[in-house]
């Protein structure tokens, strides 16, 4: 991929994290989960994508998707491991 298609595949990652750090932020948490899915879908190493699904999952006691997502944060960045 080209740099021109990987910083507009980026680009829009980022605007996934942001709507669903929105709709986080608004306690709208299927809306939030939703953004971060389509981010994932668009970048499946993005650790950031899946430690914010996994916060939203935790709101709406899906308990085992939010485990399993921290785990894949922590896969795809180690500093979610030592963060408290």
């Amino acid at each position: 991929m080209n740099n021109k298609a990987t910083d507009t595949k980026n680009t829009v990652v980022e605007t996934y994290l942001e709507l669903g750090d929105y709709f986080l932020e608004k306690d709208w948490y299927k809306q939030a989960i939703g953004f971060f899915v389509k981010a994932i879908e668009l970048d499946s190493n993005c650790g950031k994508a899946y430690e914010r699904r996994g916060i939203a999952y935790g709101y709406v006691c899906e308990y085992r998707d939010a485990i399993a997502d921290f785990i894949m944060a922590i896969k795809f960045d180690e500093t979610y491991e030592r963060s408290n």
